[in-house]
């Protein structure tokens, strides 16, 4: 029993040391979850630490990247910034290239930083190079002016460094515009000569023409560069035929050109007078028995190109008026709408206007304006807006002030011619051919000493003239006797040289005949 007891002793001990050993075991569990905890917590400091050093990283990266994309933008700007200094171009097309990726404004620019770089004071032929670019900009605003559409503001802006340019070179870029005219009406007379009628002109001459009223002096009676101008244009409107919209619109700007020309001269064109004429004349109905000079025809389709029928209407109000950027656009109409019809005759009327107002002074003003005055009382005027029937009634009213003038016959004048104011003659009874002086005795005195004073000079300078003259004749005298002896000694010498040379030869002779 005792050894059950025992044994159940040893049972319950080993239990218990079972028990112990399981509170061991849980002990060491425990320390187990500890360390567990311990390494979670680790864990979660290098996770932390981790995140730190990812952030770190992508803040770094995104610094980077905004540095460099910073970098780009100041490398973009400046690329995009115009450089201070420019090489002159030498032709026009390498011009369009260095300003082609520019503005407007920034063209200017570098149009304004070209002419200082090359200023003719800062070296020796910087004033060729800037005729160049007076050359280089004409072309380069004429290649604006056949662009389709074409750029006027640049035009408009860079007239200005044009002007500028041609009034510190005048003389060459005056023989440069003389030449560039000149060729042109060259190649007119031969294609009005060979063809029989003429081309009309393009753009770019009508640009060149603008130009020329800015840059020299149009009132001028003769002008190397004006004068070729209006020449030219006054062949254009006497040799283009009118057959289309782009030849009137050409036309009138022309004539509006050439009025603008002699505005202040008043010179009397008569181109302009028969082509406005002619113009009308496209607005009448045509059964009014009217004539008309070349370019223009009386019979056919063109003959009532600018007819206004009863039916038509115009789609505005008022006529608007033709300008230059408006001519490129017609080149491919063959028949005109209405409204050009309306604005062309508009204008037309307003330049006759102006011309019937500025050649009131000349003698033969009812002979000029009779033809016009009848084409306006053909046309009807009655289908027209209002602006245009009003500056008719301006006309007709400019034109009826000059019809009852009558002329003074040459004549001579009544008022006889006031003769010159005559003196009264001073009249000497004892005069006795010598000049009297006049003052005190002092004053006289000293007269007759200053006389005295100046006759002596005189004689002193015509006896040192004398004896000028006189050595100057013995040292000739002294020197031809010198030229004399020696002349004298040279025959000598040669006459006894020729002695000699006898004496030689003789002798010579014996020995050959011995």
């Amino acid at each position: 029993m005792e050894d059950d007891n025992e044994g159940e002793n040893t049972g319950d001990d080993d239990d218990d040391g079972d028990g112990v050993g399981s509170d061991d075991e849980d002990g060491d569990g425990g320390n187990d979850s500890e360390d567990e905890e311990d390494e979670d917590s680790y864990s979660d400091l290098e996770s932390d630490e981790e995140d730190e050093d990812s952030t770190t990283e992508q803040d770094k990266t995104e610094t980077i990247e905004e540095k460099r994309l910073q970098q780009d933008d100041v490398v973009k700007e400046a690329s995009r910034e115009i450089p201070y200094t420019f090489s002159m171009p030498s032709t026009c097309e390498e011009f369009r290239q260095l300003v082609t990726n520019y503005p407007i404004r920034d063209q200017l620019t570098v149009v304004e930083r070209i002419r200082k770089c090359h200023h003719p004071s800062l070296a020796e032929g910087n004033k060729e190079k800037l005729q160049t670019l007076f050359t280089i900009l004409l072309e380069y605003i004429g290649h604006i002016a056949m662009d389709k559409p074409a750029d006027w503001k640049v035009i408009d802006r860079l007239t200005p460094h044009i002007y500028e340019l041609a009034q510190q070179n005048p003389l060459e870029t005056g023989k440069y515009m003389q030449g560039l005219f000149s060729k042109r009406q060259a190649t007119f007379s031969d294609d009005a000569q060979s063809r029989g009628r003429g081309n009309l002109p393009s753009m770019d001459m009508l640009i060149y023409l603008k130009v020329v009223s800015v840059l020299y002096p149009t009132s001028d009676f003769q002008h190397s560069v004006v004068t070729p101008a209006m020449l030219y244009v006054s062949q254009v409107l006497s040799q283009c035929p009118v057959t289309k919209p782009v030849v009137v619109a050409t036309g009138l700007y022309l004539c509006s050109l050439f009025v603008e020309y002699t505005a202040v001269s008043k010179r009397f064109v008569p181109e302009v007078i028969n082509y406005l004429h002619g113009i009308l004349f496209l607005a009448t109905d045509n059964d009014q028995g009217i004539k008309v000079c070349p370019p223009f025809k009386s019979r056919g389709v063109q003959a009532k190109m600018l007819t206004l029928l009863p039916a038509e209407t115009p789609t505005r109000n008022c006529a608007d008026t033709l300008r230059i950027c408006n001519i490129s656009a017609l080149a491919s109409i063959e028949m005109p709408d209405v409204d050009f019809r309306i604005t062309a005759v508009h204008m037309c009327v307003k330049l006759l206007l102006r011309l019937a107002m500025m050649y009131e002074c000349l003698p033969a003003y009812s002979e000029i304006f009779k033809p016009i005055g009848d084409v306006v009382s053909t046309v009807n005027w009655e289908r027209y807006p209002a602006d245009v029937q009003q500056t008719h009634q301006q006309l007709l009213a400019q034109l009826q002030k000059h019809v009852d003038s009558k002329r003074q016959h040459l004549a001579y004048s009544k008022r006889k011619p006031q003769p010159l104011k005559l003196f009264e003659p001073l009249i000497e009874e004892n005069f006795d051919g010598r000049k009297k002086r006049k003052g005190s005795k002092e004053q006289i005195e000293q007269q007759r000493l200053q006389h005295k004073l100046k006759r002596e000079k005189k004689g002193a300078l015509r006896e040192i003239r004398k004896d000028t003259q006189f050595l100057a004749r013995e040292k000739l005298k002294v020197q031809k006797e010198k030229d004399d002896e020696r002349k004298e000694k040279v025959k000598k010498l040669y006459a006894m040289l020729g002695n000699q040379e006898g004496d030689y030869k003789a002798l010579l002779r014996k020995k050959r005949k011995a």
